[in-house]
């Protein structure tokens, strides 16, 4: 079932923070700090330094402090990690972030830099970053072996027009959802990463990554996918 545009992303933002309080036992809305509230359960997206997708997701921001998520989808595969606790003051918020790649867990990431909460968007600066790959040979470098001159990217919200609401059906998988809308599969989790990972923790499912998370989709469950 698809719903206007205009509309998707208002009804995927409260579907967002209703899970996301329910998945914390609370069984409440999330909350943010009132300065922060427009960033809180949306995501903004770009492109990084080395021309690979960047997602920053922002479940909460509290007392000054962070829960969010970072992906990073390049031609080698996706970059995922889950934050909690990141400090955020005068809407500046430095973050380490290091994991595994969600589908080759030989491969590791580190990025290190700042982001900044300004003017609805994110703005994030990147002091390095690197992706390694483990093999018998020993650890060879994938990409981001030296940060780029242009290492400042903004980050913004999808454009409504680009965007409707999918609500999943008994035998839908996240692959059949994908092929019908003509977007890969790993584009479809990142862009409902927030619903598709909470809706999964609220029926006791618990795993390392999106990827893992969007084999269990649920009848019931609202996507974004992409319009026409």
């Amino acid at each position: 079932m698809k719903r206007p545009a205009a509309a998707a992303l208002a009804l995927i933002l409260a579907l967002s923070l209703l899970l996301t309080g329910c998945a914390s036992g609370k069984g409440k809305l999330a909350v943010s700090d009132p300065e922060y509230a427009e960033y809180v359960g949306t995501w903004f997206r770009g492109e990084d330094p080395w021309g690979g997708e960047l997602t920053i997701t922002i479940r909460s921001i509290v007392g000054g402090k962070m829960d969010w998520t970072f992906t990073d989808a390049y031609d080698g595969g996706t970059l995922y990690q889950e934050l909690k606790g990141t400090d955020v003051k005068d809407g500046t918020v430095p973050f380490d972030v290091q994991g595994k790649d969600a589908e080759d867990r030989n491969t590791s990431f580190r990025y290190r830099g700042t982001m900044e909460l300004k003017d609805g968007a994110v703005a994030v600066t990147f002091e390095s970053g690197a992706v390694t790959k483990k093999t018998p040979d020993g650890v060879s470098a994938v990409r981001g072996a030296e940060t780029p001159a242009s290492a400042r990217v903004l980050l913004e919200r999808p454009d409504e027009s680009e965007l409707n609401t999918y609500t999943v059906q008994s035998g839908d998988s996240i692959h059949s959802i994908a092929k019908r809308y003509g977007i890969s599969t790993k584009d479809l989790a990142i862009m409902n990463q927030t619903v598709i990972i909470e809706t999964a923790k609220a029926h006791g499912y618990e795993f390392d990554d999106v990827i893992e998370y969007a084999a269990y989709l649920f009848p019931g469950e609202v996507l974004v996918v992409p319009a026409g």
